[in-house]
């Protein structure tokens, strides 16, 4: 294993949070802070575009530090994933919680289809899932705010 390989292992598991219990959940939350400050400028969708190329690479370089197809020690995904949530939607206390929530719903559950994404090959398999649950969370906040709120 080159060096290369476990610096790239060590950005697909935000270093130690991969190694965590619950470790998606931490992944997940890290983005949080990242979505606060920067959700509100125009650049955002686009940054999450670039954050998905850039794990892709990294996931593709680390796996071959990993024996399994999908290690749960990777958890770069679910940080992109939650950035995904909170493109082009307002930021209130309550869309953030609720987007958190369902984001890890439907990336526990795989539920609604998520788990027909993980299905596709390497480090985009590893991603694509999350980015659909991100999607649903999306429109879980979206129906919230339209139906719920002033």
């Amino acid at each position: 294993m080159n060096n290369f390989s476990k610096v790239m292992a060590q950005c697909a598991t935000l270093g130690p949070l991969g190694r965590l219990p619950a470790s998606g959940t931490w992944g997940a939350l890290c983005a949080l802070p990242v979505a606060l400050v920067c959700a509100d400028y125009w650049w955002y969708p686009l940054f999450t575009v670039v954050n998905f190329y850039g794990a892709k690479f990294i996931i593709d370089q680390a796996l071959p530090f990993f024996k399994e197809k999908d290690p749960r020690e990777i958890i770069l995904d679910e940080w992109i994933g939650c950035l995904v949530i909170f493109v082009f939607i307002p930021l209130t206390f309550q869309a953030v919680l609720l987007g958190f929530l369902a984001f890890r719903f439907f990336d526990i559950t795989k539920w609604c289809g998520v788990a027909e994404w993980e299905k596709i090959p390497g480090a985009l398999g590893i991603i694509a899932d999350d980015y659909f649950a991100a999607l649903l969370a999306a429109i879980v906040v979206r129906l919230w705010l339209f139906f719920c709120t002033a």
